[in-house]
């Protein structure tokens, strides 16, 4: 047990001494404002205070934690044993050179994107506009390895102090905006299909469009057995996140109402976890989250809790309370479309803190290293490139014990439209992951 003094135990502080200390490093512990009652504690403690009590790690905080409304906020940055820290304190008492407590609070909470900044077409925050990429270390899950940090220096303080360290764990999931690419698309989108192709005289998909069509060959997007026949080589479970929507433009998912795409739905849903893609369209109209939330939910027979936003598309809180409204419990979409790396800095699942409200929430935020687009599309790596990216963010979570987090589209294993050589990327990565 330890034992953690702060004057005040705010929703701030109770909030992130239970990220860092029980969620990140399965360290039990008791907070306290009584001061009388800390000092009468014999054992392993941590003074979040500006005056030290006696034999404890003294950890002076900044002032953040302490704020109840969102301010402007540009925490200054040093490198320190070459690791950038936030919120340096110049107390040379000090266990550490720096606020680990605000520093984690400020990117866990995702503190910046309160703010009005410059978004991109779709709508989403630059990944350009945070500190993370503006300091370069959007590679590094730094928050866990400032967790790191703090356990080094309680069995430093305290010799012989030990915890139960949380394990290295792995989910695959699998984002499907297109099931099927020819298949369940209706009259219409098909024969425009054809046209386009004539026009543009690719007779290659006009050739594989026809066969597929004809029940000759497979549809290329229907790579779900083979997906499952990877997985189920490493005992993994499948979280697939499907768009339930047809809505044209963004979201031109195939019809829903299709025997066969209900078929399949039925098969991941024996064979994984089924969650839901809210659309893009669902950003601006509530309505369609609930229709396309309860539209899934109905057809599998059973409640919907896990999802990840198409697009990639979060704002704060407005996002994640639309989603605690309609039942969702855990969300994937932490991340960016454009980079790779950890967006709130962190390779553990947390609960979302709403800044707005200044509450710790119930929605658990499970935050992902890369997408398979990211590579491909937006950064331009070839294969070779793209896996040396791919196994340095694989070790950087082991490295900290997190949950490490891939997403992947069944189009990407389609070896189609581009994808050619990816799904034997993608073997390679699991078996990098799994080794």
């Amino acid at each position: 047990m330890v034992y953690v003094y702060a004057p005040e135990i705010s929703s701030r502080t109770s909030y992130i001494f239970d990220l860092l200390l029980n969620e990140v490093l399965g360290i039990d512990f008791m907070a306290t404002s009584v001061k009388e009652e800390y000092i009468q504690f014999h054992g392993v403690k941590i003074n979040y205070s500006q005056h030290e009590t006696g034999d404890e790690l003294f950890l002076p905080p900044e002032g953040l934690l302490e704020e109840t409304m969102i301010s402007a906020c540009d925490p200054e940055i040093q490198i320190i044993n070459g690791i950038p820290v936030l919120f340096p304190v110049d107390d040379l008492r000090a266990s550490l050179p720096f606020d680990i407590f605000a520093a984690s609070f400020f990117l866990v909470t995702r503190y910046e994107e309160y703010f009005p900044l410059e978004r991109d077409a779709a709508g989403r925050y630059r990944p350009e506009e945070s500190l993370a990429f503006r300091e370069n270390f959007l590679h590094l899950p730094l928050v866990n390895i400032w967790a790191e940090q703090l356990y080094s220096v309680l069995q430093k303080k305290f010799p012989g102090f030990h915890a139960a360290k949380r394990p290295f764990t792995f989910t695959p999931t699998i984002d499907i905006d297109h099931a099927y690419a020819y298949r369940q698309r209706g009259f219409f989108r098909s024969a425009g299909g054809f046209v386009r192709a004539i026009y543009k005289r690719r007779w290659k998909d006009l050739l594989l469009r026809l066969k597929v069509l004809a029940n000759l060959i497979p549809d290329p997007f229907d790579v779900y057995d083979r997906i499952l026949e990877y997985h189920t080589k490493y005992h993994l479970q499948t979280l697939y996140f499907i768009l339930f929507a047809d809505y044209g433009g963004d979201d031109n998912g195939v019809n829903t109402k299709g025997r066969l795409f209900q078929q399949l739905l039925l098969k991941i849903d024996e064979a994984g976890v089924i969650g839901a893609h809210p659309s893009r369209a669902s950003n601006q109209n509530f309505a369609f989250l609930e229709s396309e939330l309860f539209g899934l939910s109905n057809f599998i027979g059973r409640d919907i809790s896990i999802s990840r936003q198409h697009f990639l598309i979060l704002s704060f809180p407005d996002t994640y309370k639309r989603l605690q409204q309609v039942g969702i419990t855990d969300d994937y979409s932490m991340g960016y479309a454009s980079v790779p790396g950890f967006r709130a800095s962190i390779a553990t699942p947390f609960m979302f803190f709403d800044l707005v409200a200044g509450t710790r929430t119930e929605l658990k935020i499970h935050p992902f290293a890369f997408m398979d687009v990211t590579f491909r599309d937006y950064l331009k790596l070839d294969i070779p490139s793209a896996f040396e990216k791919m196994k340095a963010l694989v070790d950087a979570v082991k490295s900290v014990n997190g949950e490490l987090v891939s997403l992947w589209h069944n189009e990407s294993l389609s070896e189609v439209e581009g994808w050619k050589g990816w799904r034997a990327l993608y073997e390679s990565f699991l078996e990098y992951v799994m080794k």
